[in-house]
């Protein structure tokens, strides 16, 4: 039996790529979108719920690392691993439920690791920069508490965004854990799946927005989000919004009522099939994946909102022009309805 740990939707199309059908395997998550697409597919998947740390003593933060730890104990206990099993680990970043499963897991079977996303390890304390950097500081506070609940080794990396635990080499020859030998990125997998794709739904729109409002709060004033879905929505007529799927129940706050709504478990990308022209976002990986679909526009309205972080809205236009160099970046809001309207 093949285990797949998958805590986001980029590590799912690992997963769903075809070289896999056919195949026995369990997925292992504890993203609640994932359960419900795993579901809705008729996937066989252990769900385990986790919350990130709550309130700000430390004492219930150990309780709640303690009462985690137990979980996934049960997790591994109830299940008869041997030899003949694997332990796909699909992330070396954030995820650190999965890091634990891995270590526990490599006495019983073999555990491959898959990097599906990029960061660079840092100490900002060593090469001199200013470490007095706000998440840089809860990323060590949440390293230093993992590992004394949990025993993992843990470093700190950073994304260009932001900095968050993850495993190096140290983690990895201590469980003699093999990095997945593959030339194929997580790109080619995704690309093979959108490829593939069948339409999961009946109906089908001109557009999609992505809906992000969910995962944007901490980047952007209320006003600022309010704003962008007011002007993206005003010329629509014809479109459908998909939730982010990080989110158990998206209220579509910024929305008007009647926009129709995708379910946000979907995985964005296997709706393309479902889309005529256009899919609308701001910050979302799913811009990227437009480019294997030829018939698709992409279009990024991050130019357009007042950012908390310039450095953040920075960080992500080049990650999206880094991997999808046909997404447009309209500088006015005459420039978008344009582009809509085809007259661009």
């Amino acid at each position: 039996m093949k285990y797949f740990f998958c805590p986001s939707y980029e590590a799912i199309y690992f997963v769903l790529d075809y070289r896999f059908s056919g195949m026995e395997f369990i997925v292992i998550t504890y993203n609640w979108s994932i359960k419900c697409f795993c579901d809705f597919l008729g996937l066989e998947n252990i769900y385990f719920d986790y919350s990130y740390l709550t309130g700000r003593n430390t004492f219930h933060h150990f309780i709640q690392l303690y009462r985690l730890r137990k979980k996934l104990d049960e997790i591994v206990e109830n299940r008869r691993l041997g030899a003949k099993d694997k332990f796909y680990l699909l992330g070396h970043i954030i995820s650190w439920p999965g890091f634990y499963l891995a270590r526990k897991i490599s006495k019983k079977c073999q555990v491959l690791l898959k990097v599906v996303s990029g960061a660079i390890e840092t100490n900002p304390l060593k090469e001199g920069r200013n470490p007095l950097l706000k998440d840089y500081w809860r990323a060590s506070y949440l390293k230093w508490a993992v590992q004394l609940i949990f025993g993992v080794p843990l470093t700190i990396y950073d994304t260009g965004a932001k900095h968050v635990i993850g495993i190096n080499d140290v983690f990895l020859k201590r469980y003699g854990i093999k990095r997945l030998k593959s030339e194929e990125s997580i790109h080619d997998f995704r690309a093979n799946v959108i490829k593939n794709a069948k339409p999961l739904v009946n109906k089908a729109y001109d557009t999609m927005l992505l809906y992000e409002a969910s995962y944007l709060k901490s980047s952007m004033s209320k006003n600022t989000i309010q704003n962008l879905y007011k002007n993206i929505t005003i010329s629509h007529s014809n479109f459908v919004a998909k939730g982010h799927p990080d989110f158990k129940s998206e209220n579509f706050e910024y929305l008007p009522s009647e926009v129709p709504k995708f379910s946000p478990y979907f995985p964005a990308e296997l709706l393309f099939p479902n889309i005529r022209k256009y899919i609308i976002g701001i910050i979302s990986a799913s811009l990227v994946s437009v480019k294997y679909i030829p018939h698709l526009t992409a279009i990024s309205v991050l130019e357009l909102a007042k950012w908390k972080t310039p450095r953040e809205k920075q960080y992500y236009k080049d990650f999206l022009i880094r991997q999808n160099d046909r997404i447009l970046f309209p500088r006015s809001w005459d420039e978008f309805h344009n582009i809509i309207k085809g007259t661009k």
